[in-house]
């Protein structure tokens, strides 16, 4: 009996120290990719591998000829802001749609 209880304790403690202590490895890491278009026309920053529920923020730059219109994700609209915060819960595919300026 009492090795039962022993047995049971240190299964006990080393739950204990799992929660306490996460493994190695454990943590969750998700991609974030930005793609230009049209290709060329602009900057971006961000890119990256990311720790789960990381704060996050990408940045679009136009080139010379192209103004910043919005940032997409699987043709959903996200925002017209060139910068775009967002908290890592995913791989993410972001586009930076620029367009060409009329001299």
């Amino acid at each position: 009996m009492r090795t039962k209880i022993v047995f049971l304790m240190l299964i006990l403690a080393a739950l204990g120290a799992a929660t306490v202590f996460p493994v190695a490895g454990c943590t969750r890491e998700y991609k974030v990719e930005v793609e230009v278009r049209p290709e060329n026309a602009g900057e971006v920053t961000g890119e990256g591998v990311y720790v789960e529920r990381q704060d996050v923020a990408v940045k679009a730059e136009a080139n010379e000829g192209y103004e910043f219109v919005r940032w997409e994700e699987n043709g959903n609209k996200l925002s017209t802001s060139k910068n775009y915060p967002f908290i890592v819960r995913e791989n993410k595919e972001l586009v930076a749609v620029f367009e060409e300026v009329d001299d």
